[in-house]
């Protein structure tokens, strides 16, 4: 009890708390190697800022609460603002005009408090090493219970893979966001024949098509399961804890278990993670793998709700907007690229490219 009195292990509890809460939240969505990178980059960032707060305080035990302050506030900054946004009687707050000065404010006043009242720092001293501890238990046994949990969608008992007597190589080609032959011809006065024909050519069929673009998490776990989606979701309200359930079976979805139990190899150049393959590139639609934890750190919550609005509006940043939106064309080159190398490099064992 003596130790939680005179170290501050909350700082390092802290960096294991941000990564555990994030990962049990996002449980089958994470890979493991990401998240240790992920925690290493967050006990560097509280480390440095624990020495500059030394350094301008001069005293270890506030500069360690001060620390722990900051940290919080920058690491689950979007929470806290989520949280205010959903409690209608701080609807004055929901500006950042308002929430980072006031915000800030309360920030100063508690490492002020700190600082000039002895018996406060000492018990919040304690106090934080026995919360930080409860909480990175209980995210322990939540964890423990989602282990347990965990149920895949399983249609592969059902196929009798043993009658497959050719493996040839297998393209699931999904061209996202791209019109469909009505569409260029009626609002382009383009008719795409010649893509048409050369996929005919190729023995492709083509059949009537209809767009529910908001609903792309549900089609692809879909289509990856070889079944329907379980009816466990309001259509007309669709949530983010719906989006995430439909990533999750999408990683670990039916259609790619069941190519590896051939003995296909897997490529993954989509947009989704699969399986152990992460997403062939970072991408401005769909929040994968430690984003999801980190997505609401101060930086890039700022940068999302602020930050591209005011700073595309100078000149000084254009070529870095510029950059920053052309993420996906420089992503699809890059698949495009990995396509060809694909189709072309030959193998022994077959292969399935999405």
């Amino acid at each position: 009890m003596k130790a939680f009195k005179k170290y501050p292990f909350f700082l390092f509890l802290l960096a294991i708390f941000f990564c555990l809460h994030g990962f049990v939240e996002n449980y089958e969505l994470v890979f493991l190697k990401s998240l240790s990178v992920t925690f290493f980059y967050t006990v560097v960032f509280i480390f440095l800022l624990y020495i500059l707060s030394f350094v301008l305080i001069k005293q270890s035990v506030v500069a360690a609460l001060a620390t722990f302050f900051i940290s919080v506030y920058i690491l689950f900054f979007g929470a806290f603002l989520d949280a205010i946004k959903s409690i209608s009687f701080f609807s004055w707050m929901h500006s950042y005009k308002l929430f980072i000065p006031i915000s800030f404010f309360i920030l100063g006043v508690l490492i002020l408090l700190v600082k000039r009242t002895e018996n406060i720092r000492m018990k919040l001293f304690t106090f934080f090493n026995l919360l930080l501890i409860l909480y990175c238990l209980y995210d322990t046994v939540l964890l423990s219970f989602k282990v347990r949990g965990k149920t895949n969608i399983d249609v592969i008992s059902k196929m009798n893979l043993i009658e497959v007597k050719h493996k040839p190589n297998v393209y699931l080609m999904l061209f996202d966001e791209y019109p469909g032959y009505q569409s260029l011809e009626s609002d382009f006065n383009f008719k795409n024949d010649l893509f048409y024909d050369s996929m005919k050519l190729n023995g492709f069929e083509f059949f009537s098509t209809s767009s529910n673009y908001n609903n792309t998490f549900f089609s692809m776990a879909s289509l990856l399961n070889m079944q329907y989606v379980n009816k466990l979701y309001d259509s007309k309200g669709i949530t983010s804890k719906d989006d995430f359930a439909r990533l999750a079976e999408i990683k670990n979805n039916n259609v790619t278990n069941c190519f590896k139990s051939m003995g296909y190899k897997i490529n993954n150049l989509s947009i989704f993670d699969i399986g152990n393959a992460q997403a062939a590139q970072p991408n401005l639609y769909v929040t994968t793998n430690t984003d999801l934890i980190t997505n609401k750190v101060f930086y890039k919550r700022f940068f999302k709700d602020i930050g591209l609005q005011q700073l595309s509006k100078t000149t000084t940043f254009n070529s870095f907007f510029e950059s920053y939106f052309l993420k996906n064309e420089v992503s699809n080159k890059n698949i495009e690229q990995s396509i060809q190398f694909i189709a072309s490099n030959k193998t022994n064992a077959p292969h399935f490219t999405y």
